[in-house]
Order: C-alpha cells, then sequence, then structure tokens
C-alpha cells in the first residue's frame, strides 16, 4: 500500500470524524453490533451456553449499542459541536423508535424467547 493511499484513506476518515475520540466511540458502538451479528450467526442446536445466555440478552444489548452511539452524537454536540440539533433530534427519534420495536415486536419476543432443538434422528 503507497502512502499517498494510505493519506487518503486517513483524511476520508478525518472527514467523516474530525474528532479522533467520535471515531473510537462509534468503532466501539459498532464492535457491539458485530457482536450481536455473531450470536446471531452462531445460533444453532448446537451452540455454546455462551451463545445461548447472550441470545436472552440479545434485545438488551442492541439497546445498549443504540444508546451508546446516541450518547456519541450527544457529546459530539454538545462538546465538539459537530452535528446540528436537527440531526441530533433525528438520531434521537431512530433510536427510539429502533429500542420500541425491540420491547414491543412480537416476532422478536417469540425468536427471542426460542432457541433452536436439536431433532432426534430416526
Amino acid at each position: 500500500m503507497s502512502v499517498t493511499n494510505m493519506r487518503d484513506r486517513v483524511s476520508i476518515i478525518s472527514w467523516i470524524y474530525p474528532e479522533k475520540s467520535l471515531f473510537y466511540f462509534s468503532l466501539f458502538s459498532g464492535a457491539i453490533g458485530l457482536f450481536v451479528l455473531l450470536i446471531i450467526s452462531l445460533r444453532r442446536p448446537e451452540a455454546g451456553s455462551w451463545v445461548q445466555t447472550s441470545w436472552r440478552h440479545c434485545r438488551k444489548i442492541l439497546s445498549v449499542a443504540l444508546l451508546f452511539d446516541l450518547l456519541t452524537h450527544v457529546i459530539a454536540y454538545f462538546y465538539w459541536q459537530l452535528f446540528s440539533l436537527e440531526w441530533l433530534i433525528l438520531q434521537t427519534v431512530i433510536t427510539l423508535a429502533l429500542i420500541l420495536l425491540c420491547y414491543t415486536s412480537d416476532r422478536f419476543n417469540i425468536n427471542l424467547s426460542e432457541f433452536p432443538q436439536k431433532i432426534p434422528e430416526k
């Protein structure tokens, strides 16, 4: 990888995240989301006990990830003045709607209450 190419990538990241701390906060928030994706992909009858335990708490993990991401935007607005108030309000509405959907969706409740069981072969 050339030095120029590397500088271009760093400048793109700097343009999207002008404050380095905001980049790391967003990276951590995304890592929580990737953990949920890992749990979903490992959900099978012979999954480890940590996957089954994590699956039961998936709604809480998603809520924490969403609230942490909202917190990073609030910090960015008040501390670094990076976002507009309209953006912050929109982010808050989206976050609250997604959390509300997690707790009111019948499909989500059914999926969390059931874990795949191995079907005995005949």
